[in-house]
């Protein structure tokens, strides 16, 4: 094994004495070559910050004199990321204290990856809230979208990740911002209600409205449903229909919608309700787009 493939792993294991000893004897100018040097696509740096080796980011940062923005590949559950910066592969696993230390040392909060997912953006779809505040009270720009058009309130909705999309909604995020390809943000919160329809349906056959809404996982997108209305969300520029076709689709199954916010995108039949992960804006929603 070569020492640049030695350097990375121990980075990668938060092997820090392993890694100091094989970079003792090395000048600052090979330190520091071998901090950019990249294994499997990626980083030290990176792959340090990625599983959330501190001790490894710092001995990076302040003795190698690792690039903080130098990105590279990365894997979050078996998707490969692209271009993704320390900061970007921190706020999406959720580490905190690598965020701050990045951030000290002159990471730019709003640096992305190839497809423009921001750190804010990579928070947003894990539910990392604490990261989300963190970047945010640092400048991160809320209304920066991914390639797809799709912001981080939308995502935020999309995973129904309630307390973070009320939190940018509460720090002037955008509510009728449209994707690439039109879409708005009530169709991000349409598609989480189906998914949690078809998952109730499916494991519980659940009557929504005959249950305590704090029971129940729709309550997470009714909640936010109704935030939204209070910061004036207006679907009007697209036609939408009434619950009819949710009805419809649950009707065979005895369950009473009637707690389920009205209103579903008319380009979507019910019958794709069955079959949610066919619409377009899932597949741009994953967390590499």
């Amino acid at each position: 094994m070569d020492i640049s493939a030695a350097v990375f792993n121990a980075a990668r294991d938060g092997k820090l004495k392993l890694m100091q000893k094989l970079l003792i004897n090395k000048s600052p100018e090979e330190r520091a070559a071998l901090a950019e040097e990249r294994t499997e696509g990626g980083t030290p740096l990176l792959i340090a910050a990625r599983y959330g080796h501190l001790p490894v980011v710092h001995f990076l940062l302040e003795r190698c004199g690792a690039n903080v923005e130098l990105g590279g590949s990365v894997n979050f559950d078996g998707e490969t990321i692209e271009g993704a910066p320390p900061l970007w592969a921190a706020s999406a696993a959720g580490h905190l204290p690598v965020v701050k230390a990045l951030l000290e040392h002159g990471a730019s909060v709003n640096n992305t990856t190839l497809t423009n997912s921001t750190p804010l953006r990579a928070a947003c779809f894990d539910g990392h809230l604490e990261i989300v505040r963190y970047l945010v009270e640092h400048q991160a720009d809320l209304e920066v979208a991914n390639r797809h058009g799709h912001t981080c309130l939308m995502i935020s909705c999309y995973k129904g990740h309630r307390e973070i999309a009320q939190f940018l909604l509460e720090k002037g995020a955008d509510v009728n911002r449209r994707s690439v390809k039109g879409g708005v943000l009530l169709l991000s919160l349409i598609i989480y209600t189906c998914k949690l329809i078809t998952a109730h349906l499916q494991t519980h056959h659940c009557t929504p409205a005959s249950s305590s809404p704090a029971s129940t996982s729709l309550h997470t997108c009714i909640l936010i449903t109704a935030h939204l209305q209070t910061h004036h969300c207006t679907p009007a520029s697209t036609s939408l229909h009434t619950c009819k076709h949710i009805t419809a689709h649950l009707h065979p199954h005895h369950c009473t919608p009637a707690s389920i916010p009205k209103c579903v995108h008319a380009q979507y039949s019910h019958h794709t309700l069955c079959s949610v992960d066919n619409y377009p804006e899932c597949h741009e929603n994953r967390r590499c787009c």
